[in-house]
């Protein structure tokens, strides 16, 4: 059985993972979309296998092949193109952990991001969730989680609470990313206007570094003010959508 992995691929890879973040163009096949799915009438369940290192025990899910094709082309090339996932209905899925992967699924279902506000995902969490959405072409989960983050943010006053965390977000996306803008922004005027930077610089990978220098170097306003988004302005990091997927609901 192929195995999907978190690895970057070049957009000739015959793989049916393709390079989220350089939104590599699938056929127009694909891409086009119908009416949303529903549970009226017969339904199809492929098999996601899933596990956060290859040699872990994995996960299974089994999930409505409509609804996961629907709203990723990249299950769509898999499931339904020239693959050995197509033969078996069935693919493994490595670099994810779980808790994201169920996240996801209950998103599919319940368009909600957020399904308990007194058990809500970490920021932690909620960012692996968005570099799922990246990973697999779905631009609506990537804007809901963002803002689902910006929520959380609010109500923590941090962003991530690990070194880890930051590391993860720059592996996984390329330069000019928005959830690279959004992390770098609210973490640069998070400090207060007495704390330097690099008083921890070691936390931080290095091109997240610069891009806060560089973003404070430009910014206006008040020296270590932190940071607070409205609805409208949240959108400046926003994924587009295509429009039929974003209209045709």
């Amino acid at each position: 059985m192929a195995s999907i992995t978190g690895k970057r691929k070049a957009p000739e890879d015959s793989s049916p993972e393709v390079s989220a973040s350089k939104r590599v163009q699938l056929s127009s096949a694909q891409n086009e979309k119908g009416k949303r799915p529903s549970f009226m009438g017969p339904q199809t369940m492929v098999k996601v296998n899933v596990s956060l290192k290859a040699d872990d025990k994995k996960q299974e899910f089994l999930v409505y092949k409509e609804f996961i094709c629907y709203y990723s082309p990249v299950f769509a090339a898999a499931f339904n193109g020239n693959f050995e996932e197509s033969a078996n209905q069935s693919i493994d899925i490595v670099d994810v952990s779980p808790r994201v992967f169920g996240l996801f699924i209950n998103w599919l279902y319940t368009q909600n991001v957020v399904q308990d506000q007194d058990n809500a995902p970490t920021t932690g969490v909620l960012g692996d969730l968005w570099l799922l959405g990246d990973r697999f072409l779905i631009p609506r989960l990537q804007n809901e989680t963002l803002v689902a983050l910006e929520q959380r943010r609010s109500e923590k006053r941090k962003i991530m609470s690990s070194a880890s965390r930051y590391r993860r977000v720059y592996d996984n996306t390329v330069q000019g990313s928005p959830l690279r803008r959004y992390i770098t922004q609210t973490t640069a005027t998070a400090f207060g206007p007495d704390v330097a930077i690099p008083h921890q610089y070691d936390y931080y990978p290095p091109e997240l570094l610069f891009d806060m220098f560089d973003f404070l170097r430009t910014r206006t306003g008040p020296v270590g003010r932190r940071v607070e988004y409205s609805e409208d302005e949240l959108k400046q990091f926003f994924v587009e959508e295509e429009e039929t997927e974003s209209k045709k609901d």
